[in-house]
């Protein structure tokens, strides 16, 4: 098991690599042209907006406690995807998956 402050700079090393990832994903996909209502993605074409929990992220929350830890690393998505239909968020997950192997988190 790993010591609390070990497990602390574990997660928020996780959660910032997450919060990285999803941003490049979002971008990548080119959301903040087809989805996201946030002027500054939109002119920037670039995902800056705030990032907010998200029911499709429930899975990982939960995969995350049972070892431990508090699940906020990867609780959080681009407010654009995080809100997306289930439909909107396929398309996005497909996206995911294409990422290089080691990569996706």
């Amino acid at each position: 098991m790993m010591k609390a402050d070990d497990l602390k700079r574990y997660e928020l090393s996780r959660e910032q690599h997450h919060e990285n990832l999803h941003r490049t994903i979002a971008t990548y996909a080119e959301l903040p042209h087809i989805l996201c209502r946030v002027r500054k993605c939109r002119r920037d074409g670039n995902c800056v907006g705030p990032m907010i929990e998200s029911r499709h992220m429930e899975g990982s929350v939960r995969a995350q406690q049972a070892l431990g830890m508090s699940g906020n690393a990867c609780s959080r998505l681009p407010a654009c995807i995080a809100d997306a239909s289930d439909e909107h968020y396929a398309v996005y997950r497909a996206c995911v998956e294409k990422m290089p192997d080691g990569v996706v988190s």
